[in-house]
């Protein structure tokens, strides 16, 4: 067992535990850094997400402000039709009444030709 085959097998195996433990210690250093990024991504995409949903509350209460002031502005407009509507049916009516009676009068009392 001589020569320099052996003598490099014996430096290789001696340092093979070296090589090892070494690897393994930067192993487990990525895999505790690549478990710390993810837990930060994952913080961030959860206050993202948080963030997310605050504005979507908020714009939807925005909408829905808005859409019940429309629908009051629709419905107060649609008073005021309906107001000008019964209006105008009390001043065809009268309008009719008054048209019936002047026709009852030319009965009554024709106009001479």
């Amino acid at each position: 067992r001589s020569g320099l085959g052996w003598g490099l097998a014996q430096l290789l195996s001696s340092h093979r535990d070296s090589v090892k433990t070494a690897v393994s210690e930067q192993l487990s250093s990525a895999s505790k850094e690549a478990s710390q990024r993810t837990e930060r991504l994952q913080q961030q995409i959860g206050g993202l997400g948080d963030d997310l949903a605050r504005r979507l509350g908020s714009l939807h209460g925005e909408w829905e402000a808005r859409g019940e002031s429309a629908l009051k502005t629709v419905a107060e407009r649609l008073q005021r039709v309906e107001a000008v509507e019964a209006q105008v049916l009390l001043t065809l009516r009268e309008l009719a009444a008054r048209g019936r009676g002047a026709e009852e009068c030319r009965c009554r009392d024709p106009a001479p030709d």
